[in-house]
């Protein structure tokens, strides 16, 4: 039971959650032969607290088995809507009779969602089928990402024969009419782009051929599912350059987003990177696909940075870029040389002496912090195969980059190390000769 709250001095009242719709379903028949237009239609959709619905929206589709409609948009006005669906001879069953339903999901102004279903019966009408159509382009059960190119092809025949000249139709993921080209004897063919908002999911493309021959009426069709899947949006770090930074500078995070295929921008879409805390900083949109922001980091950012660059677009469509940056605590030298404005020169002097009173102690701090950051790689190294192999959160161009990048890192610390080990070795061998 939903839970209303009432707020008498406002005259309001507000739900804690979206409540049901009462969604009105009418067809003009029960029954229906391919070839005909079936009207659904409602003229009482409710709120919930039974008002009449103002304006909303009325998601239609048919189905049966595994072939889908495209889904419709009707808008409701005062609760009633309408919309006409035309029945393909590509449309199931390809003979003798079928169950169709019909699906409305309605949703009005201010969130309240309701659904009503309705069955009906379609017949493959006799003495009209007289073509087969036989689709020799998408395979069945294909598999296209949205900027695709789709080839529909298909072959007309009736008794084995070429049929020419006949008007050959298909559907967009949207609902959309195709008009395929008679490009050989019997073959028809269109080329269909997936736009990068057509729906996810199956595509259910039916293939309608009619033609008349001596005042006689002939048609025939088929129908075939193609799986939609969102695209692999191209993200290209292009800075930091660096990857390797102390604690108070400013990273400059700077990426470029494009669709595949046509490469065009991608604007006002969501744009994250993840600090080496975890937590998210959103890039801005600056012009062509470019997204920016800076972090500046801090000491509890010391280590390696798993840099992982993501962006969706408002249709779903994802993609990501990473890099490995290390984090290290500030140096004296490069301390000073970022503060030098600040230090009068007598203090630069006690400066430099302490750092070579002090370069055995730092030579130490920096060893450990380069342990440190070896013993951080393999775990980052686990997480990125499970965000590929397992979550498939990132693409497998991403983790080879990534880990590719780890192991770079992994040697060059493996190098320092062992420069520092053998500069403390001469260090300790030199004060015990001075000694």
């Amino acid at each position: 039971m939903a839970l209303t709250i009432v707020f008498s001095a406002l005259g309001q009242t507000a739900s804690a959650d979206p409540l049901g719709l009462s969604v009105d379903l009418k067809t003009d028949k029960a029954s229906y032969e391919k070839g005909q237009t079936i009207l659904i239609s409602g003229e009482n959709v409710r709120d919930p607290e039974n008002n009449l619905v103002v304006s909303g929206t009325a998601i239609i589709q048919l189905s049966h088995g595994t072939w889908r409609s495209a889904k419709s948009r009707a808008l409701i006005s005062n609760g009633a809507y309408n919309h006409n669906y035309y029945i393909s001879f590509g449309n199931p069953p390809e003979s003798g009779t079928a169950t169709w339903t019909i699906t409305v999901s309605a949703t009005d102004a201010i969130g309240n969602v309701g659904t009503k279903t309705k069955n009906i019966s379609v017949t493959t009408p006799p003495g009209k089928v007289y073509y087969a159509v036989a689709f020799t382009s998408p395979g069945p059960d294909s598999s296209k990402p949205r900027g695709d190119n789709v080839k529909i092809s298909v072959r007309v025949t009736e008794g084995g024969i070429d049929v020419d000249k006949a008007t050959v139709t298909s559907n967009t993921p949207t609902g959309e009419n195709i008009v395929l080209e008679n490009v050989a004897p019997g073959t028809y063919e269109k080329s269909y782009r997936i736009k990068w908002n057509d729906p996810t999911g199956d595509w259910s493309i039916s293939v309608e051929g009619k033609k008349t021959v001596d005042n006689t009426f002939k048609a025939g069709g088929s129908w075939i599912n193609v799986k939609i899947e969102p695209a692999k949006l191209g993200v290209n770090l292009l800075s930091p350059t660096r990857t390797r930074f102390e604690v108070e500078e400013s990273v400059q995070v700077r990426v470029k987003v494009s669709y595949p295929i046509t490469e065009d921008p991608v604007k006002n879409e969501n744009v994250w990177v993840n600090t080496p805390t975890g937590e998210k900083l959103v890039l801005a949109h600056e012009e062509n696909g470019i997204y920016s922001a800076s972090h500046t980091l801090g000491s509890q950012d010391i280590g390696a940075w798993s840099m992982m660059v993501q962006a969706v677009d408002a249709y779903g469509n994802s993609g990501s870029d990473a890099s490995v940056i290390s984090v290290t605590p500030i140096e004296v030298p490069g301390f000073l040389a970022r503060y030098w404005w600040a230090i009068p020169s007598a203090v630069l002097a006690v400066a430099f002496a302490s750092v070579y009173i002090g370069r055995e102690r730092m030579r130490v701090g920096k060893l450990r912090d380069i342990q440190r950051e070896m013993k951080e790689i393999p775990r980052l190294k686990r997480e990125a195969a499970i965000k590929y192999f397992k979550n498939g959160t990132i693409s497998r161009s991403a983790y080879d980059k990534m880990i590719k990048e780890y192991d770079a890192r992994m040697d060059e610390l493996k190098k320092q190390g062992a420069a520092l080990k053998v500069k403390m070795k001469k260090a300790k061998v030199k004060k015990k000769v001075k000694s």
